[in-house]
């Protein structure tokens, strides 16, 4: 068992890019000697994580905790640096890591956007013929802090995607935004780096429709960052706008706050 409390990660500019009051995982050793850097599950609560390009265009936090120490990378779920070019790539299989009470702040235009994760859970792989590891992440329920057009901010009550390191599309994602009691589905896309976000959206009720709105204005404005159109999402799961927000189980994470949630 790893653990790390009161956590910052700085990037070469000077900047936090991370920052986590507690982090914990258990790493399964007998499987290191395979070769396979495998976490069957793991806790990072009160966290900030803040997304920024360094000046080759990559992101900054993937830089920062290259350089991290043996003991960090292993409280976040990272297997050790590989030693030589020609080493083994290592293979992966991470998680569920439970994400609680996380504000994440994306900082790639003028206004960054800011999203608030009450929880949710994430999974990393790799596997032995993949060039970079794929990142999962399911049962998101949080709330869009900034931009926000409206006075308190907008749910997000289900979201779920995969970010892939290597490979096309860049970023999936499909989530459940309410105003209200009005949904709004959207699906997007990133097909690669460099390329505008391609952005579906549904909708059920006046509040949702005004958000498709507000999408279909926005592409127009910003034709070469993003490209929308209306169409059905469908995204199973999850709590829907009418329903109360998850409360998080005692026994997942314990009185203390700390504990492990279970495999």
């Amino acid at each position: 068992r790893i653990a790390a409390d009161d956590l910052d990660v700085v990037d070469k500019q000077g900047r936090t890019v991370l920052r986590a009051k507690l982090a914990r995982t258990t790493v399964e050793l007998e499987a290191m000697k395979r070769g396979k850097f495998l976490v069957p599950k793991g806790l990072v609560k009160g966290a900030e994580v803040r997304l920024y390009r360094d000046p080759r265009g990559k992101i900054s936090i993937a830089n920062a905790l290259q350089t991290a120490p043996p003991s960090v990378r292993g409280s976040l779920a990272l297997p050790p640096e590989v030693e030589s070019p020609t080493s083994d790539k290592w293979e992966m299989d991470v998680g569920p890591i439970a994400i609680r009470d996380a504000l994440l702040t994306i900082g790639f235009t003028n206004k960054p956007v800011k999203v608030k994760i009450d929880r949710g859970i994430v999974r990393v792989r790799q596997g032995p013929k993949d060039e970079k590891p794929r990142i999962y992440f399911d049962r998101i329920e949080g709330a869009l802090v900034e931009p926000s057009p409206l006075p308190r901010p907008i749910r997000i009550a289900h979201a779920k995607g995969l970010v892939r390191l290597a490979g096309k599309p860049l970023v999936e994602l499909a989530a459940r935004a309410c105003v209200g009691n009005s949904e709004l589905r959207i699906h997007a896309l990133v097909p690669r780096k460099h390329t505008a976000v391609r952005i579906t959206g549904d909708s059920a009720g006046l509040g949702g429709a005004l958000g498709r709105m507000g999408l279909k204005i926005a592409g127009k404005k910003k034709v070469d960052k993003l490209v929308y159109q209306q169409g059905p999402v469908k995204l199973e799961g999850g709590p829907g706008c009418k329903d109360p927000t998850t409360e998080d189980s005692p026994d997942a994470e314990g009185a203390d706050g700390d504990r492990l949630p279970p495999n």
